[in-house]
């Protein structure tokens, strides 16, 4: 492959990347812009040659139509152009590697301009990896270049500029968003104020966020402030919005709900090539550390526009300019004196431009804080690694991104940190109490995007034959997976916290009451609970016909809304039969299964090994394993244990056997799975495991109090966990107590139905409390002050 040769290369053509070619094509040198899009304008002016005139572009704004002259004026420089050109590499020199339309192309450059752009900040809620859950900057990608509208309800959420654009814009098309959830807290203004002044320099960007306010309120949207605790529901789609504001719960039907926190520089080439980045506490984020003509700490390569520090697209157009008079000075074809007097209108432009900076920072501060995230919420979307997890890589000793990706892989997927990496820092310095600074960006190496093993070798895939597909309908490939990595990593999330075996609830004819399900399933949701057992043996799975496990596998499954996992008890009394029940769960939705020994059969330790290894390798779902000697009568030892959690599918354990000892060398192996215990306060497995590292409890007790069981089942992190703990088990030590004084689950679903939830009788022979052991848990629930914390109360015929 012979590379191409040019003075400049430019990577991206938005603002920064147009004004660099124009004014190098002035300067009389050979640039060449490298930009992933099709057409040139970046993400702010994005396909603005096709959509120019239209009533479409009217509506995207007076911003968006400014992009025409600027691309026009980049069109009659006759800079050499490559559209559809990925960079995923560059060596000293420079010799840029890039993959245009599919195919390997490599660029020699005595420059090097970066302008990349920035990117929307990461907004980690639950539920945003429902579909349907986009950015706003998505959004208005959808706008811009195929002209899309949604077609049912919007809501917009979060702060920043950009939101309040995007709900003007799609007001201007018609598409009138539902509501805009503003996330800024209350007062913002008065620590504002005083950059009121300073900003009125940059010319009409104080008049423009002025005219978004009052468009958005001639159009009747609803704006909620102050808007906490945000989260997305649905089942296989985001179908409504829940949050706080003004110290209420609400909820509004969305079926796109686009979030937003504010722009952030991307920094991912300029990572990858060893520049210098510092943290910058107003925008929150990290950014290369350049001089005033935007040269980084690498000689050569030079940063302009937005991947710099959010600045916007005026001041972008001026760092371009900039950059490419500097790598004029810096090669030779303009002297120092020229540089001077054609730089300084350009750094007053950039002052200028920029002075409405610190206002903007202020008003829309990003309001998402790592500290905060959910313990069980997504956090790295490709390795679906949640926030509680790297918490506890953090307590594990990883100081920083590289530790904490080799302990959870978050980051290393194919975005490569792009969604996760502020993200990841900012909870590792939160878990640490450092500054973010301290802890560093995540390390970005080449290539630094995807790329085919074609692209790789420097020759292009083979193609099919067009002509024999000719009127073949197209199709999705699937992904190649190999054997040893099925689930680990693909898998939903790691689970940290509270894992109740729920009740089966049963209607007065004895069949399945799925309203009571639905009941029970929002009921622990809204508690904190992390995942939920359905059919274990809280829920009388032994009592149960087949037919009906796989109709509670199938109606249960519609209800998950993406804010709570749903593993199912699969265990038949054979290995058949158990991979046959598993498949099922796997093809409704199940997010995992818990497997048990066969009851009555009392196989040995070697055989139920073999089974759950058989099981293991015959099936594509996330699985826990239960050791429950009690019930089954087969015991397994940690060094068995061991070697099943080196399977990959194997994601949860559960020990129930008492044995402390054996909790301690699970634990000290570090498998890759979540140790969990049982809550019952006679084996007294719950205080030594969460003090040893347990990831929480699989219990039975947090079917009536699940908030208090989300407690003792929060991870320690440090003292404030320790000791909510201590509190909390020891408040609760009579209700744990009263869940197992009788056969599980016979207390604590007596208890159930008598303080009014969904619940139903007991399957017989198995008989519900009555009398004096009955009104023992009722008053057990009001000395705890359960029944009001919960809104429950007790059947009069019980009570009495």
């Amino acid at each position: 492959m012979t590379p191409a040769a040019c003075d400049l290369a430019i990577v991206g053509s938005g603002p920064a990347g147009l004004a660099a070619a124009a004014e190098a094509a002035a300067l009389g040198l050979r640039a060449l812009v490298l930009d992933e899009q099709p057409r040139p304008g970046g993400q702010i002016w994005r396909n603005i040659e096709a959509a120019a005139g239209t009533a479409r572009a009217a509506a995207l704004g007076a911003a968006y139509a400014e992009g025409l002259p600027q691309v026009e004026a980049f069109r009659r420089s006759g800079v050499e152009y490559w559209p559809d050109t990925t960079v995923w590499q560059v060596e000293d020199g420079f010799r840029v590697t890039a993959s245009r339309a599919g195919r390997p192309v490599e660029i020699e450059a005595a420059r090097l301009v970066l302008a990349t752009g920035a990117m929307e900040r990461p907004m980690p809620v639950p539920g945003w990896t429902l579909p349907g859950v986009v950015t706003a900057g998505a959004l208005q990608i959808l706008l811009k270049n195929p002209g899309l509208l949604p077609a049912g309800p919007v809501v917009l959420a979060g702060t920043g500029p950009l939101l309040l654009a995007v709900a003007c814009q799609l007001a201007s098309l018609g598409a009138r968003p539902a509501a805009i959830l503003e996330t800024a807290p209350p007062g913002r203004m008065r620590g504002a104020a005083r950059h009121v002044w300073p900003a009125l320099r940059a010319p009409g960007y104080l008049a423009k966020g002025l005219a978004m306010l009052a468009r958005i309120r001639a159009a009747g949207i609803p704006v909620f402030h102050g808007v906490e605790d945000l989260a997305a529901e649905g089942e296989g789609a985001v179908r409504q919005v829940a949050f706080r504001s003004g110290g209420r719960s609400e909820r509004l039907s969305a079926e796109i709900l686009a979030l937003h926190d504010g722009i952030v520089p991307q920094i991912h080439l300029s990572s990858a090539l060893g520049c210098r980045h510092e943290w910058d506490d107003e925008q929150a984020c990290f950014r290369p550390v350049l001089d005033p003509c935007g040269q980084s700490s690498r000689p050569g390569v030079a940063i302009a526009g937005d991947g710099a520090g959010i600045g916007g697209a005026r001041a972008a157009l001026a760092a371009g300019r900039l950059s490419a008079l500097d790598a004029a000075r810096g090669l030779g074809a303009i002297s120092g004196e020229t540089f001077e007097t054609r730089a300084r209108p350009l750094f007053r432009a950039v002052a200028r431009e920029r002075s409405v900076r610190p206002l903007l920072e202020r008003l829309y501060a990003p309001t998402l804080r790592p500290e905060r995230i959910g313990y069980a919420t997504v956090v790295c979307r490709c390795e679906a690694v949640p926030a509680g997890e790297i918490r506890a890589a953090v307590r594990l000793g990883a100081l920083g991104p590289r530790q904490a990706k080799a302990y959870t892989r978050c980051g290393m997927g194919p975005c490569q940190a792009r969604m996760c990496g502020l993200t990841m820092v900012g909870i590792i310095a939160a878990e640490r109490g450092v500054p973010p600074g301290e802890v560093g960006p995540p390390r970005i190496r080449f290539p630094a995007k995807p790329l085919t093993v074609a692209e790789l070798a420097g020759r292009e895939a083979p193609r099919k034959d067009a002509s024999a597909d000719a009127t073949a309908s197209p199709r999705i490939a699937a992904p190649l997976r190999h054997p040893d990595c099925t689930w680990r990593h693909a898998m939903t999330q790691k689970i940290t916290g509270s894992f109740v075996a729920l009740i089966t609830p049963f209607n007065r004819d004895g069949s399945i009451d799925f309203e009571g399900f639905r009941t029970l399933l929002k009921f622990q949701e809204e508690h904190g609970t992390a995942a939920v057992l359905i059919m274990g043996s809280t829920g009388e799975v032994s009592m149960l016909t087949p037919d009906e496990r796989r109709r509670i596998i199938t109606e249960t499954a519609k209800m998950k809304t993406g804010r709570m996992q749903l593993f199912y008890g699969c265990t038949a009394n054979n290995t058949a039969a158990t991979i046959e029940m598993v498949n099922y769960a796997a093809g409704e939705g199940a997010d995992g299964a818990i497997l048990a020994a066969p009851a009555y059969i009392c196989a040995s330790e070697d055989d139920i090994e073999a089974y759950f290894r058989e099981i293991a390798d015959a099936v594509d779902l996330p699985l826990g394993i239960y050791n429950n000697p009690p019930r089954v009568k087969t015991d397994l030892g940690h060094e068995a244990l061991l070697r099943l959690f080196e399977h990959p599918n194997y994601v949860v354990h559960k020990e129930s056997t008492g044995r402390v000892g054996q909790v301690a060398q699970v634990l000290a192996a570090r498998p890759d799975v979540s140790v969990m215990c049982c809550d019952s306060p006679n084996l007294g497995l719950v205080v030594p495991t969460m003090s040893l590292g347990g990831h929480g409890t699989a219990n039975m007790t947090g079917n009536i109090a699940p908030a208090e069981l989300a407690t003792l089942s929060r991870p320690w992190t440090g003292w404030e966990e320790a000791a909510g703990f201590r509190e909390t088990y020891l408040r609760c030590l009579p209700l744990l107590h009263y869940a197992y004084s009788a056969i599980n689950p016979v207390p604590v679903k007596s208890l159930m139905k008598a303080m009014g939830l969904p619940a139903g009788e007991l399957r017989k022979p198995l008989r519900g409390l009555e009398g004096p052991a009955l009104q023992k848990g009722i008053e057990i629930m009001r000395r705890l002050g359960l029944d009001e914390q919960y809104g429950l109360s007790p059947a009069r015929q019980a009570a009495e």
